[in-house]
């Protein structure tokens, strides 16, 4: 079959409609008035926000002090996610390569990738506490999966100061969108399974050669995705008690105990204020002597008003993250199969297809952060403007405000207002695929493999594509309202960061 036939029949399995006209403007509308509110309220207060101890809530908080200090629950959850992630890998290398019927590619993308910021948004990351990547790369270097290990079998070699970032993840993120998109992954069990074994290798070599959890940390793209998101999330794993923490010695919680491994993070419980690295080991509950550690609620995206500090690095995939979520919704849309035809053409359908889609998505991914960084030069300019009107109605001396006001600092502080955007976007994008692209589960399950399984024709397929779970019009209401949230929470994330930049200025 030929590329460019390959790219059709894949974007007419692709295709997904839109929301309609009215809740267009119903969410134009919502902005709008969101606008007029900032520009009428009061300037925001940079105390911190309410926060509430689950460990300390009437009868459910013994329940969860008992889960966060006994291993068999998490134990248990990762050995089973360990358990599925082998099915799958094997499903995809044995099974029918039918993707509606083979295990891997429903379980891998119809559901796991799917649900995972849905996820993000009511636990956190708490899904890297129970990664099959992670429970491999402990088994095969340490041979313990939480405990302190005596084996020695590990380099621990230093990751070089200039890998100590995010840029690798991103690279890794974008690569992955590149192969997802790009050739058709979604749709071929074996390559599903072959990305998942790369990614297990990626883990394990990591933590075969470097310290700690450098793949999680550095280069991992689920995982710094789900970082990023949790800091919209309503839980965070915090000290009960700063007073316990400031009188603390011994700092288990960072050195961990002679059983218990240490924070594989660097993170010390007592100052953490950024959930974005932690990955929800629980190393930390089980070795605080005070049993100080406890998952608690806060004000939804408290963390990327207030606490998150902006690193460049991070700015950008957090931007990346709102540009990858637009292309794929781009890509279920009518005209994205003309645009991808017409750029092939314009370069004389002499270059393969997937160079034309590159294009496209290079554009998709750099045009959001150079439109960043152009509003970042005009609000330094603004502000520059005001700071000289300022100081010149006072009769001061003007300090040099361009150091402070600078450009990189301007892009990466108002960055996280990309970051609402992209998650709720993001979840609305989700709830399209969830609720549309079911299967028989059941039957699924009892043949994971798909053996004897028959595909079903373009007319089946259009009937399942349209067998929504819940109505057409149930699923457009939600995804409006989801929308009208995520700019609801981006208004709010830019007067905090616009504020606090503009206190730094003087």
């Amino acid at each position: 079959m030929e590329l460019a036939t390959f790219w059709r029949l894949l974007v007419m399995m692709m295709l997904h409609p839109g929301l309609s006209d009215i809740y267009a403007l119903i969410i134009i509308a919502a902005i709008m008035m969101m606008n007029v509110w900032v520009l009428v309220s009061a300037a925001p207060s940079s105390a911190q926000e309410w926060r509430l101890s689950l460990s300390q809530l009437p009868v459910v908080g013994p329940l969860f002090t008992y889960l966060m200090n006994h291993t068999w629950v998490q134990l248990s959850l990762k050995m089973l996610v360990a358990a599925t992630f082998l099915l799958i890998m094997a499903a995809g290398v044995f099974g029918t390569q039918i993707a509606s019927k083979n295990v891997a590619t429903v379980l891998t993308w119809n559901i796991w990738w799917t649900c995972i910021v849905f996820i993000v948004f009511f636990v956190g990351t708490s899904w890297c506490g129970i990664c099959p990547w992670d429970t491999f790369s402990n088994l095969i270097t340490r041979q313990k999966i939480w405990l302190r290990s005596k084996n020695r079998f590990r380099l621990n070699i230093t990751v070089p100061k200039k890998f100590r970032n995010v840029w690798l993840a991103f690279a890794f993120f974008l690569f992955f969108t590149w192969l997802e998109i790009g050739f058709g992954l979604t749709e071929d069990p074996f390559n599903t399974a072959m990305l998942c074994l790369f990614i297990s290798i990626l883990a394990v070599a990591g933590m075969l050669f470097y310290e700690d959890r450098a793949f999680c940390r550095y280069a991992c793209p689920v995982g710094r995705t789900i970082g990023f998101y949790s800091q919209l999330s309503p839980v965070e794993l915090r000290a009960v008690d700063s007073n316990v923490c400031k009188d603390c010695k011994s700092l288990a919680c960072y050195h961990g105990t002679d059983t218990v491994q240490n924070c594989t993070s660097n993170l010390v419980v007592g100052t953490m204020k950024e959930s974005t690295y932690c990955t929800s080991c629980g190393n930390c509950t089980k070795s605080c002597p005070e049993q100080n550690i406890s998952w608690r609620l806060r004000p939804i995206s408290s963390e990327a008003k207030l606490d998150a500090r902006p690193h460049m690095d991070e700015s950008i995939f957090i931007i990346g993250l709102l540009s990858t979520t637009m292309f794929h919704a781009f890509t279920m849309l009518p005209v994205w199969e003309p645009l991808l035809l017409g750029v092939h053409e314009f370069f004389g359908s002499v270059l393969p297809i997937i160079f034309s889609f590159t294009l496209i998505l290079i554009a998709f991914i750099a045009t959001p952060i150079a439109i960043f960084w152009v509003f970042a030069k005009l609000t330094q300019i603004v502000w520059q403007y005001q700071a000289e009107q300022d100081a010149k109605k006072s009769n001061a001396i003007l300090v040099n405000t361009k150091r402070d006001l600078s450009i990189a600092k301007l892009f990466s502080g108002f960055a996280f207002t990309a970051l609402p955007l992209a998650f709720f976007y993001h979840l609305a994008h989700n709830l399209n695929h969830l609720m549309r692209e079911n299967t028989d589960f059941i039957e699924l399950l009892g043949n994971p493999f798909g053996f004897f399984a028959k595909p079903l024709n373009m007319t089946e397929k259009h009937e399942q594509m349209m067998s929504l779970v819940i109505p057409q019009d149930v699923v457009a209401v939600v995804q409006t309202v989801l929308m009208v949230i995520g700019f609801w929470i981006t208004i709010q994330v830019i007067r905090y960061r616009g504020y606090k930049l503009y206190q730094a200025t003087g």
